[in-house]
């Protein structure tokens, strides 16, 4: 639970209107308040089950019509002869529209495996009002 005055960034898990003026409860992250700032973290390493995907719903808190856009990427980290592997699977650059973009990615290949995921936010030249939303965020069954 970071602090939404930290110019390192932060992430939160709060309750927040999202740009499409639904209320839910969401990852509400800022990369650093610099030009091209970036914030990430880590989901624990876990063994993915048979046929599944990663998906999730982005987007901003409502209000940050004065942002530039951010890039929301979503990484898998997994070892290949005992040396960590880093896989981008998901580059969505997301102005703010009134709408949330859903995103999904196959790990059905990585079955088997530990796999840590990692959540990314960048920011573009400006970093102001990147108040970067996700929700949803989750690995179910590809169906």
């Amino acid at each position: 639970m970071g602090s939404p005055s930290d110019d390192n960034g932060f992430v939160r898990l709060d309750e927040i209107t999202l740009e499409n003026g639904e209320t839910t409860t969401a990852l509400r992250t800022h990369p650093k308040w610099v030009s091209n700032g970036r914030i990430k973290g880590w989901h624990p390493w876990v063994e993915l089950p048979q046929n599944v995907k990663f998906e999730a719903d982005v987007g901003f808190v409502e209000g940050a019509k004065n942002t530039d856009g951010v890039t929301f990427q979503v990484w898998e980290h997994h070892k290949e002869g005992g040396s960590t592997v880093w896989n981008k699977i998901v580059d969505l650059h997301k102005d703010y529209t009134g709408n949330l973009e859903h995103m999904e990615a196959d790990l059905s290949h990585l079955a088997g495996q530990e796999v840590g995921i990692e959540l990314r936010v960048d920011a573009g030249e400006s970093s102001g009002e990147d108040w970067a939303a996700w929700t949803n965020v989750q690995i179910v069954p590809r169906g």
